[in-house]
């Protein structure tokens, strides 16, 4: 009986609320039984990275609701309506993304600032918020010059020089947890009880990750205090390593081996881990850590512009 419903040659709009302040465009979608649209991911406007949200349209309400997020944002993903009931989603795009952690902003002279900046380049770049709390009451102190290295989907701090001009010596680790309703992730920062003898409190270092499982931290070089003459700064020529242990991680002083040629007392200089070869297995060297740049002094002009090995 078509007569309860209006003359069907007149079209009346519809006002639709968007589900997000973000206005994410390029979802999924797939139908649910009862006649509600599934909307998972998508991404927003100036970049490509993609989001976690789903959500959920009622058309009799006309209104939106927001459901558990996926463990990984994407756009343009698939959604496949299960007999189940369930949703699938699968595939989708994803771009690279970079964290950016403390230092100082703009022209200050010390740094005051510790959020976790998330940057994805997309099409014209885009920084999304800062995150400066977690479900976890701890957070690392602003700083500069700090040691850090991610691991798997870990990340490691060593050090660095705080607002007060102090050294630091605290080792901490980042776990990225999920944050169902949140804009992003939910950064659990874990200042870690230091075993062993840890390096000395130190900044302008560098550190990196190792592919190995016998390490999840590797620092060199840097400017501490002269331990004879704690007001003179002196820059460092040792190797850490944060290995593995229970119930808290060990750190250990690397014993290096005499050579005609090593970088020397080093800060400010780049590093990265290469892990090995063939041709390095073969040699018995099962990972690099590869050094470039700095200076030997705690001011002044680069020392060189050799790429240095330290082989493993």
């Amino acid at each position: 009986n078509c007569s309860s419903y209006p003359d069907t040659t007149i079209l009346a709009p519809i006002t639709l609320p968007i589900p997000h302040p973000d206005q994410v465009f390029c979802s999924g979608h797939s139908g649910l039984a009862d006649g509600r649209l599934f909307v998972p991911g998508g991404t927003r406007a100036g970049t490509e990275f993609g989001v976690r949200h789903a959500y959920i349209f009622d058309p009799v309400a006309i209104a939106w609701s927001k459901v558990d997020s996926m463990s990984q944002p994407r756009w343009y993903p698939s959604s496949t309506s299960l007999a189940t009931g369930q949703q699938l989603v699968t595939s989708g795009s994803q771009d690279i993304f970079l964290n950016f952690h403390f230092g100082r902003i703009s022209a200050e002279t010390v740094p005051t600032d510790s959020a976790v900046f998330r940057y994805g380049p997309g099409a014209n770049g885009n920084v999304y918020s800062a995150v400066r709390t977690s479900t976890t009451p701890d957070w690392p102190d602003p700083r500069e010059g700090q040691g850090l290295a991610i691991k798997g989907y870990e990340t490691y701090l060593f050090g660095g020089k705080d607002g007060s001009g102090a050294y630091m010596q605290d080792t901490w680790r980042l776990i990225p947890g999920l944050n169902t309703f949140g804009a992003d992730l939910d950064y659990m920062w874990d200042r870690l009880t230091q075993t062993g003898t840890p390096p000395a409190a130190r900044w302008d270092h560098y550190a990196v990750a190792a592919t190995s499982q016998s390490s999840y931290l590797i620092v060199f070089g840097g400017i501490a205090k002269d331990p004879e003459n704690p007001s003179q700064d002196v820059v460092m020529n040792d190797v850490w390593r944060l290995a593995p242990a229970l119930p808290d991680p060990i750190w250990k002083k690397v014993t290096t081996l005499s050579s005609s040629e090593s970088p020397g007392a080093r800060c400010g200089h780049a590093a990265l881990w290469r892990k090995s070869t063939s041709a390095d297995l073969a040699q018995e060297v099962f990972g690099r850590m590869l050094v470039f740049g700095g200076r030997d002094s705690p001011t002044g002009s680069p020392t060189d512009s050799a790429l240095w090995s330290l082989n493993f």
